[in-house]
């Protein structure tokens, strides 16, 4: 998102006149519609949406009645408005089933819309006391083109969504913060030859952010957030020796699931993967149901096991303290005396099975020696590492 939102703003500044003006018309519809079939194609809503309003707004701005609307004062500040609403319902909207962009975030992206012109032409509403600055140097309003009363809510919309989408690695998240930016942008040089390049680079945040969004589902593993397997395949592609692969499978897991449930189950599942993810430089991956994978590109089967062990005993020393059964639902009134409750400490541990490869042997080959070493872990007792 930040890369198109800056080739625009270069392209904008750097290139002639005529040259920014065929970008500007050619580049919008173009990647407003690569974006759209690739939203549509995989059934990414969120994203469907977003470039929906975008390839919708910036058609109906250009209708000669509302382009005379968003020209007047307030014009600039409405949008901005409609713009931050816009980026908020995209970015709040449950992703939906169908890649169906309708629904409560859909109707609110709409209203915005429809409201907007109306409003930008000061029917019934008086919005000139709200383009004075009062915290923001005029110099800089005047420089971005947004009044203050649009361009602070964006700015905070903007670092929220930054902020929501590195604490839940949510890529739309941030798509939606950069189309924001590059919405504000378009805003402010409506008038001007590069207004195209800066819807452009709103659509390319959303259709790269509906990318990146394919890119997990096929290559991380939801529960865990570990890579999956067909990104081990990949990375096996890419191994040259000397490398060490190892087969970790959690002990005894299905009696543990048939026992305390499916939820602890992915809580063991999240456990491990997270000690495992901690392992020295190895490469964690979850392979499947309780196997999880570790690569040691650049070393030996001696310079792996400490590291192995390491995990190993990391994964053993971590217990679950269940939630008895006797346990009250709710806390005791103040004042009364609690009755003991039965809580039980489960200990996980993991068998592992490591193998380097010899002359000549391929990846998969390699794998498949791991996959054996770690069924001579388990035969041995378990909890204990197998070197093939």
């Amino acid at each position: 998102g930040i890369i198109a939102l800056l080739a625009g703003v270069v392209v904008a500044s750097a290139m002639g006149r005529p040259a920014v003006e065929t970008l500007a018309r050619v580049l919008p519809p173009v990647v407003l519609v690569v974006g759209l079939f690739l939203a549509w194609r995989f059934q990414r809503g969120r994203a469907l949406l977003g470039l929906l309003a975008t390839a919708v707004g910036s058609a109906a701005l250009r209708i000669p009645g509302v382009e005379s609307a968003a020209a007047l004062p307030t014009g600039p500040l409405v949008l901005g408005w409609v713009v931050t609403i816009t980026a908020v319902a995209v970015a709040g909207a449950r992703e939906r089933a169908g890649a169906t962009p309708f629904g409560p975030a859909g109707a609110a992206v709409a209203g915005a819309w429809l409201l907007a012109v109306p409003v930008a032409f000061g029917f019934g509403v008086e919005l000139t006391p709200l383009l004075a600055p009062r915290w923001i140097p005029a110099v800089w309003i005047g420089a971005v083109g947004v009044p203050e009363a649009a361009l602070l809510p964006a700015a905070l919309v903007f670092l929220t969504l930054l902020g929501w989408a590195g604490w839940r690695a949510d890529a739309l998240a941030r798509g939606t913060a950069w189309a924001l930016a590059a919405g504000i942008a378009a805003i402010g040089a409506w008038h001007a030859p590069g207004a195209g390049l800066y819807v452009a680079a709103a659509a390319a945040a959303f259709a790269l952010s509906a990318v990146e969004e394919i890119h997990a589902v096929a290559f991380r593993d939801p529960l865990t957030g570990l890579p999956a397997r067909r990104a081990l395949e990949t990375a096996l592609a890419r191994l040259s020796a000397p490398y060490v692969v190892a087969m970790v499978d959690v002990d005894h897991f299905k009696r543990f699931n048939d026992t305390f449930g499916h939820a602890v189950g992915d809580q063991v599942l999240t456990m491990v993967a997270v000690r495992l993810a901690q392992a020295g430089s190895a490469q964690a991956f979850r392979y499947g149901g309780e196997e999880f994978t570790l690569l040691l590109p650049g070393r030996t089967l001696a310079e792996a096991i400490p590291v192995l062990e390491a995990a190993r005993a990391a994964i053993e020393a971590t217990t679950f303290t269940l939630r008895a059964p006797d346990r009250p639902r709710r806390r005791p009134a103040k004042g009364k005396a609690r009755t003991p409750a039965r809580a039980e400490v489960v200990a996980v541990t993991v068998s592992i099975g490591a193998a380097t490869p010899a002359q000549g042997d391929q990846p998969a080959m390699v794998l498949q020696a791991a996959d054996q070493a770690l069924y001579r872990a388990k035969e041995g007792g378990r909890n204990r590492i197998a070197a093939g």
